[in-house]
């Protein structure tokens, strides 16, 4: 297992022969890791067919000649409108990572931008601001690079989790997306510096695989704080409703106890008048 690089287990290795061999004519052997305790959520399908798609994309673009086309989309291979490619100039580089929403959607996320999207758990307040660091400092190491960063809270845009199979559970997690060719890629595994880093390197190099989507996925034009809020009033007016039960339930008996009470004394008076 030390060969691999595996310390722990479980652990799903991906391997393919390398197109090249040894002096000796043996036949090397590359491919990497998923550790499933790394992964927001656990196992389930979408997970595994991303991780198995990235070694299959991987593989295909190691033995494949320079010239090779696999038929699939390189999300770095968009240009301007006006034929100019300019991707290494329009995507931010400092300051804070901009919120995605419905408003803002086609100037960060336009035709001719790969979009790398922060998808947050938005009831996670307390570690948001960490996430964003890490992506801060991804986004550095990267520059310059076609990826324009944003995030958006996952939890309040379900519709936009649905259409790229993505759970609440999955989250923190990250995303790419052209629009123009309506085709995004996943992130598998731990969001930090280094698998963040290892991600969109696949993608600039061609060697992480992308799926293409039916339609381009929509936001919701929604205050997310709104939402949030919303979402606690139920539990505060359940417990109101509760603290209003007890209340009258304790009124009841106490009228109870005093009717008690009175009939005992009307039975005292009448045992003395006989």
């Amino acid at each position: 297992m030390s060969r691999f690089g595996i310390k722990s287990l479980p652990m799903i290795l991906g391997l393919f022969p390398s197109a090249t061999k040894s002096a000796d004519g043996a036949v090397s052997f590359t491919g990497a890791t998923l550790d499933p305790k790394t992964v927001g959520g656990g196992f389930n399908y979408a997970v595994l067919d991303g991780f198995i798609s990235q070694i299959t994309k991987l593989s295909t673009s190691t033995n494949a000649s320079p010239d090779a086309d696999d038929g699939e989309d390189d999300l770095t291979n968009e240009k301007t409108q006006d034929g100019n490619d300019d991707r290494f100039h329009s995507a931010q580089v400092s300051g804070d990572i901009p919120e995605l929403t419905a408003k803002n959607f086609n100037d960060l996320c336009g035709k001719a931008k790969i979009c790398a999207i922060t998808i947050l758990d938005g009831n996670d307040n307390e570690n948001r601001e960490q996430h964003l660091n890490i992506v801060k400092e991804v986004r550095q190491k990267k520059s310059p690079s076609p990826f324009q960063f944003s995030w958006v809270d996952g939890t309040c845009q379900l519709d936009l989790l649905t259409a790229l199979d993505i759970s609440p559970t999955d989250l923190p997690t990250m995303i790419t997306l052209v629009p123009s060719s309506i085709r995004f890629a996943r992130l598998i595994g731990r969001f930090d510096v280094n698998n963040l880093g290892f991600f969109l390197g696949g993608i600039m190099g061609g060697k992480t695989g992308t799926k293409a989507l039916p339609n381009l996925p929509n936001l919701n034009d929604i205050d997310c704080v709104a939402f949030h809020q919303s979402q606690l009033n139920p539990v505060a007016e359940e417990d109101d409703i509760m603290a209003q039960i007890i209340a009258e339930e304790k009124a009841r008996l106490e009228e109870e106890e005093k009717r008690r009470e009175q009939e005992d004394d009307d039975e005292d008076g009448g045992s003395k008048k006989k």
